[in-house]
């Protein structure tokens, strides 16, 4: 399964499973994601809703030790 997320700590597809996902998007405000049985429907979603403005990355001081740089947050 394919997972999407458009507002979280990271944004991107990911197909990992959902445990390794939760992480993204747990305690952040309005989160966004949504599943997918293959990655041509995940990668049809996200870029409809990168190209719209509807992706944004949230972070909390020092989520950079835990997630990455900022810049490399969205895919």
């Amino acid at each position: 399964k394919y997972y999407v997320v458009t507002i979280g700590k990271c944004t991107g597809i990911f197909w990992e499973e959902w445990d390794k996902v939760t992480p993204f998007i747990c305690g952040v405000s309005g989160a966004r994601h949504k599943g997918f049985a293959t990655h041509e429907q995940a990668a049809k979603f996200y870029l409809h809703a990168k190209e719209n403005g509807l992706v944004s990355v949230v972070r909390d001081p020092g989520d950079e030790e835990f997630f990455g740089p900022l810049p490399d947050a969205m895919q």
